[in-house]
């Protein structure tokens, strides 16, 4: 919608009262499709061929170099971990702090963290993952 350029004022306020959205939540909207685009276009719609390094598709950050949230890349999954319920004292729930996976639980929405950003993106598709 903002490529094309055609979102005045009066167009974004329908939009807005249509969807019952304050101007600024408009706005993050936007930023996240456009963010999301843009990691789109980067990681899937643009390899030929498997990569050889990683990327950022947010800051460009390749890994190499250390920053303040430490070096590289991490991968990010969920995976169902659970807790032992003591009891309920005084209203409140006690749970043991030690956790357990469930080990026959399969990982989902696999991504990767830069460390520069922090930002969150999906693996290129044109990469295999194994475990070393």
């Amino acid at each position: 919608m903002l490529a094309t350029g055609a979102l005045d004022t009066n167009i974004r306020t329908a939009i807005c009262d249509s969807m019952d959205l304050e101007p600024h939540q408009l706005e993050e909207l936007f930023h996240r499709a456009e963010s999301d685009w843009t990691t789109i276009k980067q990681t899937i719609l643009t390899r030929k061929q498997s990569p050889l390094t990683l990327r950022c598709p947010h800051c460009n950050y390749n890994g190499k170099k250390p920053t303040d949230n430490g070096q590289g890349f991490r991968y990010l999954s969920h995976q169902t971990t659970w807790r032992a319920v003591a009891r309920v004292e005084n209203g409140i729930l006690l749970i043991h702090g030690w956790s357990e996976i469930y080990d026959e639980d399969a990982e989902s929405n696999e991504r990767l963290e830069c460390r520069s950003c922090l930002a969150e993106f999906p693996i290129p598709h044109d990469l295999q993952t194994d475990f070393c």
